[in-house]
């Protein structure tokens, strides 16, 4: 009641919480925070996106010269050869970098640190195997959003899907913390 006072204009409108997800998950996630009145609180700042970020970023490019990226380095590591005109320095920079490539039959990798081989693939290669990755096991996993249905001294909640649907088991507050907040 004390911040009223800092307001010129307060409207008070009802919202179902059907209609109202983003203050009702962060209704939940502030019944769970501790607040030290005595430090300044830093201002959440949010951003609201109509599309996730990597909807229309993964264009296919083709090669300009229909080369893939690595023809030069896969050249060299195969014949010892020289992209023509190549300069006296970008030769030394080839041979250089040259020490962290494999050559495998007609395959050409790319030794990381930790030694592991990275194959070198073609724009048109890596938006395929993008896709793959994206669309099959590793893809979205996402659940939620949740409401605090019940809360234990232990630590343990119980969650209720936003259509009223309570999940079946116990969840530990700390995971809910660490992956939802």
């Amino acid at each position: 009641m004390e911040l009223i006072k800092e307001f010129d204009d307060i409207t008070f409108r009802y919202l179902p919480r059907e209609e109202n997800q983003m203050a009702d998950a962060l209704a939940t996630l502030a019944t769970m925070i501790k607040v030290n009145k005595q430090e300044d609180m830093k201002p959440i700042q949010m951003s609201i996106y109509e599309a996730p970020a990597h909807c229309g970023n993964i264009d296919v490019e083709e090669e300009k010269d229909n080369h893939p990226w690595y023809q030069d380095m896969l050249r060299y590591v195969k014949n010892q050869e020289y992209p023509d005109q190549a300069a006296e320095n970008e030769k030394r920079t080839l041979r250089r970098l040259a020490s962290d490539y494999v050559l495998d039959g007609e395959i050409l990798y790319k030794r990381g640190k930790d030694q592991v081989l990275l194959r070198c693939v073609d724009s048109v290669e890596a938006k395929q195997i993008l896709e793959e990755v994206h669309n099959g096991v590793c893809g979205t996993h996402a659940n939620g959003p949740y409401v605090v249905k019940k809360s234990f001294s232990g630590g343990a909640l119980i969650l209720t899907e936003m259509d009223g649907k309570t999940l079946p088991n116990p969840v530990n507050s700390n995971s809910v913390k660490k992956y939802f907040a």
